[in-house]
């Protein structure tokens, strides 16, 4: 796409970045919503299912869903 593309509407129709951030957003409170109704499930079989990595999950959940991390820790460990 051309520098220019939007040039000649006079406004860029939206805010991309801004966008790709609320896509994110929702997409890891998701993710924490489904840590929260699958408490049996631990870290690594979560993270498989979304294909995310363990890190990743780990900080979503930290930050979207403080009680259900509290209550995962060492479920990773525990796992083969």
């Amino acid at each position: 796409m051309r520098d220019d593309a939007f040039n000649d509407l006079g406004y860029v129709p939206f805010d991309f970045g801004e966008e790709l951030k609320k896509a994110r957003r929702e997409l890891e409170g998701r993710i924490a919503r489904y840590c929260e109704r699958n408490p049996s499930k631990g870290y690594r079989e979560i993270a498989r299912a979304f294909r995310i990595s363990v890190g990743t999950l780990s900080a979503i959940v930290s930050e979207r869903a403080p009680a259900c991390a509290r209550s995962r820790r060492g479920l990773v460990k525990d796992q083969p």
